[in-house]
C-alpha cells in the first residue's frame, strides 16, 4: 500500500504554510495533515485500534527556530522562522523506552494505553511526525536506515509489529 500525501498537503497550503521556508522538510501544520493520512490508511487494517484526527489551529504554539537546511546551504544559519508546534490535550503521553539514547537512529517509544506495535523505518521526514504516531502505538519502533530485507527480518523477529512503516 502506498499513500500519496500531495493533495491533502496541497489543500492544506491554503490555510497554512506546511513546509519550513529555510527548510526542506515539513512544519507541524504539514506533518498534522501527513499523520491524519497515514493514520487513516492505517485505521482500515485496525478499525478499533487507531483513532485518527487533526489537531486544530489552536492546538499550536507558535515558536521561532534558525534557518534549517536550505539556509545552511545558502550560509544564512542565521535566519529565523515560525515554527509551529503541537499541543496534545489528553490521550497517551508516549515515553522512550531508553531515554539515554532518545537522539539514537533507532529507538522505541511507548504508549503503554495502546495495543498494536508499530516497526517504521524512517528518513528526517518523520522526525516531525513521531509525536503523532507515537500516540497511536503500544511500541513505536523507529530505524533510520534503507528497509532491506535481512534488517527487516531482523526486526520483525525482535520487535513481533502489527504493522510495518517505510
Amino acid at each position: 500500500n502506498v499513500l500519496d500525501l500531495r493533495q491533502p498537503l496541497i489543500e492544506a497550503k491554503k490555510k497554512h504554510q506546511v513546509y519550513f521556508k529555510t527548510d526542506t522538510h515539513w512544519n507541524h501544520y504539514g506533518a498534522n495533515v501527513a499523520q491524519y493520512e497515514i493514520l487513516k490508511k492505517i485505521k482500515n487494517f485496525f478499525p478499533n485500534h487507531i483513532s485518527p484526527s487533526l489537531l486544530r489551529e489552536n492546538q499550536f504554539n507558535i515558536t521561532h527556530m534558525n534557518g534549517g537546511d536550505l539556509a545552511g546551504l545558502a550560509k544564512l544559519q542565521n535566519i529565523v522562522e515560525v515554527s509551529p508546534q503541537p499541543i496534545f490535550e489528553g490521550g497517551c503521553i508516549p515515553k522512550n523506552e531508553n531515554p539515554a539514547h532518545v537522539g539514537e537512529k533507532t529507538h522505541t517509544i511507548v504508549c503503554e494505553t495502546k495495543t498494536l506495535n508499530a516497526l517504521i523505518f524512517r528518513d528526517s521526514f518523520f522526525w516531525a511526525l513521531k509525536p503523532y504516531i507515537s500516540r497511536e502505538f503500544k511500541r513505536s519502533t523507529y530505524i533510520w536506515g534503507r528497509l532491506d530485507y535481512l534488517l527487516l527480518t531482523e526486526y520483525i523477529n525482535k520487535e513481533n509489529p502489527d504493522i510495518v512503516i517505510e
